[in-house]
């Protein structure tokens, strides 16, 4: 008997991504639909400046949380050269003994 998986939409394995992106797409909806409104006279403008906004600062989340996991990728690599050095060390001196 299998069970069923519940599938989870994720982009690249990560929910603060998926959520970032599909409220990205969510902001582009809504301006293409303002656009469209506009064809046929009707004033949205709040609205879709309002989104353009959100677009902004989704933009910027994205590019501050690039940032984020490029520091922490770094200290991560920086902290594993260290161990490993240590390790060294104390592997010549017990060597050495």
């Amino acid at each position: 008997m299998e069970k069923h998986k519940h599938k989870c939409f994720k982009i690249n394995d990560d929910t603060m991504t998926t959520i970032v992106i599909s409220s990205l797409l969510f902001c582009v909806l809504v301006i293409v639909v303002g656009i469209l409104l506009a064809c046929f006279q009707i004033d949205v403008s709040t609205i879709v400046g309002q989104a353009l906004t959100v677009f902004g600062t989704e933009l910027g989340i994205c590019g501050v949380m690039n940032i984020f996991n490029k520091h922490n990728e770094r200290q991560d690599a920086l902290a594993n050269r260290r161990l490993e050095a240590r390790l060294r060390r104390e592997e010549l001196q017990n060597e050495s003994k």
